[in-house]
């Protein structure tokens, strides 16, 4: 179920660059992602800690540019 956050996640973050030239952050996500339901089966902690993981890795893709 991890693993599904994090692939979605990524996915809206990329949809969201590439159709509307804006960035996800943490906090957008976390919003648009508490109601869905791998973010609910698993700790909420966990479903943060994964959040914050792919906002890490998304801001080094862009600052490596």
């Amino acid at each position: 179920m991890s693993k599904n956050l994090y692939n979605y996640s990524n996915y809206l973050v990329r949809q969201s660059f590439i159709f509307e030239k804006t960035y996800l952050s943490y906090y957008d996500l976390q919003k648009r992602l508490s109601t869905q339901s791998d973010y609910q089966a698993i700790p909420a902690k966990v479903s943060q800690q994964i959040l914050m993981i792919l906002d890490r890795n998304t801001e080094e893709f862009f600052s490596s540019e």
